[in-house]
């Protein structure tokens, strides 16, 4: 048990320095990214601890203790980034035509390597990422929503909860404190006695904070499905069994981490605890969802402004002056975000509020909702693309209405469809209809916007070969080969 307590304990400094300096490695020999790796690392094998049967063998892991567990800890990182290494290129070869080569040393060890000219754009647009950061919405703090929400669906005050598991730490000082290990039914018990809960409730809302060996998610899954909600990430107490005894153990800063996780990362795209369920919390998940859509729609809103461009926002219907309107929030079509015009174009906007991911593993959600999914994206402005072109000719009564002009005139000869999200994913570089974060929307708005087009030269042996990378970046090129032959 030491062992899985001096993760626990690296994990907390960890959450500390997080906290303090946001993706910023405090470790010399760590770069950031490689620094976010080794958090990630450190909870899968926190959550892995729950399978196993544990003993104690010191009583409280020291910093002696930790150096002499040092190799073990190396390899359980070296294993961790295999992993979620593998995971990587299994997604990049599931979301890029021929992309993954596996190739073997004269010493007869493996190693991957990109095809084509992957590397090298990956390498450049990984480049671009904190730019388009830059320029992306923020919503408000939703820490006093959310603590405003658990009283009033759950009749629970935040402070209730966090002052429970407080008290019980600092009533087991003498035995390690924080690092102490209490049975899991003492914190619901507690919430209960100390602020008069009814058992039931304090049983469910800690159930919902809890990652036990009956919810935690195989390894495989916790790898593939990083933002699962039945993750360290969200359920910061762990239950492990000691010595034949469930006991649970929770860390302040890893506590404080995952709340920030649900309320920021978690409640807006309708993920939550099942055991929060009922009706009114269902409805406080739906609010803030509808809201953080909102977010983005409304900074969409403001770019198309600034270029004076006729447009219209959540558009359910086609409008006529006569209100016999022509309802388009159906199978046919669905409801447009944004409808706007530039020059003979009509272009369908759809807003996609994505979950900020950074890693190509999480990017395969995206590209499923986008392509593969029994909703996806692509699907659905397919339909609506054809369903506009079929109505083409009530586009100007639509507008006249829209602006109470009747002498606006409006030409429309082409319909196309685009997608605006908030921070950058790997789709956007291959996906079937253009996709532009805020950044790169606000320079297609004003014409300014362009594709990169990158040139790369690949000299093998005699031969050379001359790539000009165009959008969409993704696709097995054709080759034009420059070898001897054709220099004769």
């Amino acid at each position: 048990m030491s062992f899985y307590q001096g993760i626990f304990c690296l994990h907390e400094f960890a959450a500390i320095s997080q906290r303090d300096n946001p993706n910023e490695s405090p470790i010399p020999q760590m770069d950031n990214q490689d620094f976010a790796l080794y958090r990630r690392i450190l909870k899968l094998c926190l959550e892995q601890a729950c399978d196993i049967p544990l003993v104690r063998n010191v009583p409280l892991p020291t910093p002696r203790y930790l150096k002499h567990k040092e190799q073990i800890i190396d390899e359980l990182l070296y294993l961790g980034n295999f992993l979620y290494e593998f995971a990587d290129l299994l997604a990049q070869q599931h979301m890029i035509e021929d992309c993954v080569d596996l190739r073997f040393t004269p010493d007869g060890l493996f190693y991957f390597t990109y095809k084509h000219h992957y590397s090298f754009v990956i390498d450049n647009i990984l480049k671009d990422v904190n730019a388009h950061l830059s320029e992306a919405v923020v919503g408000e703090d939703g820490f006093e929503e959310f603590t405003a929400a658990l009283g009033r669906c759950h009749g629970v005050k935040y402070e209730q909860i966090v002052g429970t598991i407080i008290l019980m730490q600092e009533n087991n000082e003498a035995q390690g404190g924080k690092l102490a290990m209490e049975k899991w039914y003492a914190y619901p018990k507690n919430l209960e006695s100390l602020f008069g809960i009814p058992y039931q409730k304090a049983k469910e809302i800690f159930e919902g904070l809890t990652l036990t060996s009956a919810n935690k998610m195989s390894l495989r899954d916790a790898i593939f499905k990083p933002y699962h909600i039945n993750k360290y990430l969200y359920r910061p107490i762990l239950v492990w069994n000691v010595k034949g005894v469930d006991r649970a153990i929770v860390g302040e800063h890893s506590f404080n981490e995952a709340i920030m996780s649900l309320y920021s990362n978690a409640f807006g795209w309708k993920k939550f605890p099942d055991e929060w369920s009922n009706s009114a919390f269902q409805e406080y998940i739906l609010a803030l969802a509808e809201k953080n859509d909102k977010i983005l729609e409304d900074a969409a809103e403001e770019v198309i402004k600034e270029v004076d461009i006729i447009y219209d926002r959540n558009v359910t219907s086609l409008k006529k002056w006569n209100n016999q309107n022509l309802n388009i929030h159906n199978a046919l079509c669905g409801e447009i975000d944004f409808l706007f015009l530039i020059e003979q174009t009509v272009y369908i906007c759809d807003s996609k509020h994505l979950i900020s991911r950074y890693d190509m593993n999480n990017f395969r959600n995206d590209y499923a909702a986008f392509e593969t999914a029994k909703k996806a994206y692509n699907k659905t402005m397919t339909r609506k693309i054809a369903y506009l072109k079929a109505n083409l000719h009530l586009l100007e009564e639509h507008f006249q209405v829209r602006y109470q002009n009747k002498n606006l005139r409006i030409q429309c000869e082409e319909v196309a469809g685009i997608f605006v999200i908030n921070t950058p994913t790997f789709v956007m570089y291959n996906n079937q209809y253009r996709i532009y974060t805020l950044k790169d929307f606000k320079a297609f708005l004003k014409g300014t916007f362009k594709d990169t087009v990158y040139q790369l030269l690949i000299t093998e042996g005699d031969s050379q070969t001359l790539l000009r990378i165009k959008y969409p970046y993704f696709h097995k090129p054709n080759y034009l080969i420059f070898g001897q032959e054709a220099d004769e």
